[in-house]
């Protein structure tokens, strides 16, 4: 690759108490066989040592070094002001988010700029390998030449608003004052993303495996559990309803699909206090989607929608269902595990993927666990 014909790329990458991951995201970063890169961390005020191991392995890598910059807080700001402080000191044309403790593959960056100079895409999105505690996933984005088409995924599906594993023009942010509200404390990316997605001109993918997003670690310190449903949750919803707000004007298509989004998500939450058994948080929820079906009638689907919803108000009703399901998955748990051989030391499914198929079990929702 001749690096006088590809333009400068800024990475950029949030930091925050990652001291255990930042040198394999880092590896991964300054490994690319793009040429072209600057780098931008901002260190948000970190407890531990990240800074540290990340000034360590830039000595590893010298001509790398000189197109890194480091900006500190002194104190934690959160992600959304980082990553508009990471947006605004950009000086090049391109970006790339990166997470501090998710890595690249090492030719992420320069498949991403050759399919946007084939394409001529304002954004250019790559796959993704989703690493949980229950083994590896691969997300695929659609395949479709409809920058429409992009928009409707990123509207509904969750696994496609994250900023990473996607190349961005600078201009795009900055001619439309696309900004993360600094009171955004859960899914901050969606309130960048969507927006960066409807005014972009054409949308394309490389079908190919650019980022890995460790989720064992955002399973720890954000999955909803019996105590925070209710906040974390409702953190969530705060920012579905800014980007609600975005939407109020625009095509009526849209805002009727991410209004139906926003009451999937209030109905999960619903399901998930069952599991929980919080009962509160329960009614809680049950309230805000009521309320919210009752401003605006079409969320609530087809008859079989309607019931199930009705089903899942039931608190106790529908936790005895839950049992029940429970149970039985257990049984057949038990009997696979006495029943079956045991190769190379292969272990049982573990507590949480049968807590995922408890979940899905009670009609698909383990959707609630996903949103980080």
């Amino acid at each position: 690759m001749h690096s006088d014909s590809f333009p400068y790329i800024s990475i950029l990458v949030p930091v925050y108490g990652v001291e255990d991951y930042i040198e394999r995201c880092a590896r991964s970063v300054f490994e690319q066989t793009y040429p072209n890169i600057e780098y931008i961390f901002c260190d948000d005020g970190s407890p531990d040592r990240s800074i540290e191991v990340l000034e360590r392995v830039m000595k590893e890598y010298p001509r790398r070094a000189e197109h890194v910059r480091i900006i500190r807080f002194q104190e934690n700001k959160g992600l959304a002001t980082v990553r508009n402080t990471l947006v605004d000191a950009c000086q090049t044309d391109w970006l790339v988010h990166e997470d501090s403790d998710d890595w690249m593959e090492l030719d992420h960056v320069e498949t991403l700029v050759r399919k946007q100079q084939e394409t001529g895409a304002d954004i250019v999105c790559s796959d993704l390998i989703l690493h949980s505690a229950d083994g590896t996933e691969r997300y695929s984005f659609l395949e479709s030449d409809k920058k429409e088409d992009y928009f409707r995924l990123v509207l509904k599906n969750n696994d496609a608003h994250f900023s990473w594993g996607k190349l961005i023009p600078t201009s795009l942010y900055r001619a439309h004052n696309i900004k993360i509200g600094a009171d955004c404390k859960k899914a901050e990316d969606m309130r960048a993303i969507i927006p960066l997605f409807y005014y972009a001109d054409k949308i394309v993918a490389t079908h190919q495996v650019g980022c890995h997003y460790d989720m064992t670690r955002s399973q720890r310190i954000s999955t909803l559990t019996e105590g925070n449903i209710k906040v974390k949750g409702g953190w969530l919803l705060d920012t579905m309803f800014m980007v609600q707000g975005f939407l109020a004007d625009k095509e009526e298509e849209y805002v009727k699909l991410f209004n139906k989004t926003i009451y999937e998500k209030i109905c999960s939450y619903v399901t998930l206090a069952v599991y929980y058994r919080n009962k509160a948080t329960h009614k809680y929820m049950r309230k805000r989607a009521v309320a919210f079906a009752r401003q605006h009638p079409y969320v609530k689907g087809d008859a079989k929608t309607r019931v199930m919803f009705q089903f899942k108000s039931n608190y106790f009703l529908y936790r005895l269902f839950m049992k029940w399901l429970y149970r039985n998955q257990t049984i057949a748990d038990n009997n696979t595990k006495s029943g079956g051989q045991n190769n190379g030391g292969g272990t049982s499914k573990g507590k949480q993927e049968t807590e995922s198929v408890y979940m899905n079990g009670a009609d698909n929702l383990a959707f609630a666990f996903s949103f980080s």
